[in-house]
């Protein structure tokens, strides 16, 4: 049984591995090398995004490194290949530009707003009975 067992895992492990080794990419650091750190935000555990850049202390393993994370609680960290990514600096004449458009507005918004100047109403769907009880009242005609 525990053969069993043991063949099923290792057939599992190998097709498990063929699918990550296709998307894999082969990277590795120098120390002194600038890296982007992904780590938890301050707000979240659960939140983690791209901080740094980082510089690269030394080469532990095969995937694992000591980055030097200055301003943080730890001085240093020892961090997976995975949760590490080469930074690279801006290219100089890459200036930001600021566009700025002026919106004219093509509804006059005052037609909107409640006024306090009497408009004439139009009773002329009313009949003329109807309109003289309206024009002399001033209340809402109840029908």
């Amino acid at each position: 049984m525990t053969e069993l067992a043991q063949f099923a895992m290792a057939s599992a492990q190998q097709r498990q591995k063929l699918w990550f080794d296709k998307a894999a990419r082969q990277r590795s650091f120098v120390p002194g090398q600038k890296v982007l750190v992904m780590l938890p935000t301050c707000d979240s555990k659960l939140l983690a995004k791209w901080q740094g850049p980082f510089e690269v202390q030394k080469r532990l393993g095969p995937t694992t490194y000591m980055i030097s994370t200055p301003g943080m609680q730890r001085g240093s960290r020892v961090l997976h290949i995975n949760l590490l990514k080469e930074w690279f600096p801006q290219a100089e004449g890459n200036e930001e530009a600021l566009l700025i458009h002026r919106v004219v507005e093509e509804e006059n918004v005052a037609e909107y707003l409640p006024s306090t100047a009497s408009s004439a109403l139009n009773l002329g769907h009313l009949t003329k009975e109807q309109q003289s009880q309206e024009a002399g009242s001033g209340e809402p005609l109840s029908t």
